[in-house]
């Protein structure tokens, strides 16, 4: 006869005794794994949308900005190295540029980029910053290649 209660057993003489630590894992496991796969699934797709949202922001900023903002060139002062042997590489990257007032700025990003294509120093860049706030490195943008592509501000965020 099986034993009346979850987390007893039947010992060899017939009494119920209680399950162990390991018994009550094996236990739990299955019910366990698809709730907490369910939870980080949705987490994901949650912080996708997230993401897509923000950058979608990013992108209307930078259509406005590109409308009233200035345009001025600028240059990589410390790349990230180039790697033959991974399809992406990531890292922080520094450009200079001059903004309208005649201030040099130092702008850090860190971005994803193409293992043979990341930004190398002495590259020249194209800068997009707001004149109302020069300072402020959320309204400062670079382009890398064309600087007429929709996505050439904000590619590699």
């Amino acid at each position: 006869t099986a034993p009346e209660t979850i987390g007893a057993k039947l010992d060899y003489d017939g009494s119920a005794v209680q399950w162990s630590t390991w018994e009550w894992k094996l236990y739990w496991v299955p019910r366990a794994v698809p709730i907490v796969l369910s939870v980080a699934a949705t987490a994901a797709a949650a912080l996708r949308l997230l993401r897509l949202r923000r950058l979608d922001q990013v992108e209307q900023f930078v259509a406005r900005l590109r409308q009233r903002g200035v345009t001025t060139g600028g240059v990589v002062t410390q790349g990230i190295r180039m790697n033959d042997e991974s399809v992406f590489v990531s890292g922080p990257w520094t450009f200079r540029f001059v903004d309208a007032q005649g201030t040099t700025r130092w702008v850090r990003r860190r971005g994803m980029f193409r293992g043979k294509n990341p930004p190398l120093t002495g590259e020249r860049v194209t800068v997009l910053h707001d004149p109302a706030h020069p300072g402020d490195e959320s309204r400062i943008f670079v382009a890398r290649g064309n600087p007429d592509a929709p996505s050439a501000f904000t590619g590699h965020l």
